[in-house]
């Protein structure tokens, strides 16, 4: 059975955390600005008292101006307790607690001081700086689905925020939706091409699923909008690197481009392009999508998928562009595609939100593989925490293959009892930005807790 492996490359994690340091260096940069006026700085500075305060005020203060946030925030939040009057505190304890990185603290007390106030103009400045703040530490860290939350918090208040894109972009890119991070963060730099910290991780996705040609795109109007930005020089060889690691396109069409850099027999380009879009048109009748954007697959040398550390169970793979074994190319292609290009065709419908069981399961569909025997999994009450996962390869061959089997059990089930249109509508939920739990609802009219145990307890 081939298997699909979602996670990002050792080289991709790499560089996405070295962007990840770089943006959250520049969170602070960003929060000072409003949308799309670079020139008008907000107050980072704590609320001006225009009367005498109690002695904690200067105390918080003065430990505020050290760069002790913590320690501020400690003070301040005792105070908010024992002055519950002064709205100056909950406005430096929502301060505070942003700058020691707890942006839902923070946003705890901005929200009393919302309240008790009656919601001054200033206090959006702030809670905008919050959002973004912590959203980009959270992000930086191993939270991007809160930072995501935060991000889409913001935008729902300013859908405009070029920073808040910028944070839900990168986000998505932290959670390895590709696709989704790729068209927020184009339509970022569109807009706004002054938003120089967005080129670099954008750059990166391209080169992810193997289109040097959109990185390219992307570092000339970097180099045309700010010649002398940080890390040009950086991306210029990244680019060239990354042509040299997908090699020249030897084969492609209007949705396929096919390239094998290490080498290939004469014409297993061009096989490998016929059968890929006798697959493509099969998914689409099938499915009832298609991908908008070409696909690229790779031809790694035989043995491999081109991307070191899987596990030794581990098949082909997408990660933004299809990875096909050398050897696959003359026995049993048409199943491997099916399977890979239906990773592609998901993910672009649902804006690379599809979760990994569903995407798993219908690619099993679509590949042909048939319900298999589940007893030992009627027990396994690990397989209800499946929508949590963004990878199996943290499991041993034995439990992967019960997570695999179980995922087309699932996306069968759910097939059978709703058809196309209820999946069309799922993973057109997810691209509009419904939550999971929500989007599976209003497709399926339950939610995958209940599914799961009606399967198990059917075992």
């Amino acid at each position: 059975m081939q298997k699909i492996i979602r996670t990002l490359s050792f080289a991709t994690i790499a560089i996405l955390v070295v962007v990840g340091l770089l943006l959250v260096q520049s969170a602070r940069k960003y929060s000072r600005y409003k949308a799309g006026s670079p020139s008008q700085p907000l107050v980072w500075e704590l609320p001006s008292a225009g009367h005498d305060m109690p002695p904690e005020w200067n105390d918080g203060s003065s430990r505020f101006r050290a760069g002790d946030y913590a320690g501020a925030a400690r003070i301040f939040a005792d105070a908010c307790v024992r002055y519950p009057a002064e709205v100056l505190f909950l406005q430096g304890a929502a301060e505070a607690f942003s700058g020691a990185g707890q942006a839902d603290s923070a946003l705890i007390y901005l929200q009393r001081s919302e309240a008790q106030s009656g919601f001054p103009a200033s206090l959006s400045g702030i809670r905008r700086k919050i959002l973004l703040e912590g959203g980009f530490a959270l992000a930086g860290g191993n939270e991007a689905l809160q930072a995501l939350e935060l991000s889409r918090k913001l935008l729902q208040e300013s859908p405009d925020d070029s920073d808040g894109l910028l944070l839900e972009g990168y986000a998505e890119s932290r959670l390895g939706h590709a696709t989704a991070a790729e068209d927020i963060l184009g339509k970022v730099l569109e807009a706004h091409p002054h938003q120089v910290q967005g080129y670099s991780p954008l750059i990166q996705l391209c080169l992810q699923r193997g289109d040097a040609t959109a990185a390219r795109h992307w570092l000339e109007l970097l180099e045309k909008t700010d010649p002398q930005a940080s890390g040009i020089d950086a991306l210029r060889e990244m680019i060239q690197s990354g042509n040299a690691a997908s090699g020249t396109v030897a084969a492609q069409s209007p949705r396929l481009r096919v390239s094998c850099p290490s080498g290939c027999p004469p014409g297993a380009e061009q096989k490998v392009l016929d059968e890929a879009e006798q697959a493509w048109t099969y998914l689409k009748g099938e499915l009832g999508i298609e991908p908008t954007k070409a696909v690229g697959i790779l031809l790694a040398p035989p043995g491999t998928t081109g991307r070191p550390g899987l596990p030794e169970w581990a098949g082909a793979l997408f990660d933004g562009q299809v990875r096909v074994s050398q050897d696959k190319i003359e026995n049993g292609l048409q199943p491997i595609l099916r399977h890979e290009l239906a990773h592609a065709f998901l993910a672009e419908a649902s804006q690379g939100r599809v979760p990994l069981w569903y995407t798993e399961g219908m690619a099993q569909r679509m590949e042909g593989h048939t319900l298999e025997s589940l007893s030992d999994a009627a027990h396994m009450e690990w397989l209800d925490s499946l929508p949590r996962r963004s990878s199996f390869t943290d499991l041993d061959e034995g439990r992967a293959r019960v997570a695999y089997r179980y995922s087309l059990r699932l996306a069968t089930e759910l097939w059978m009892l709703n058809g196309g249109g209820a999946m069309r509508s799922y993973l057109s939920g997810l691209a509009g930005g419904k939550a999971d739990s929500a989007a599976f609802r209003d497709a399926f009219g339950n939610d995958y807790a209940a599914l799961s145990a009606r399967i198990r307890a059917g075992l």
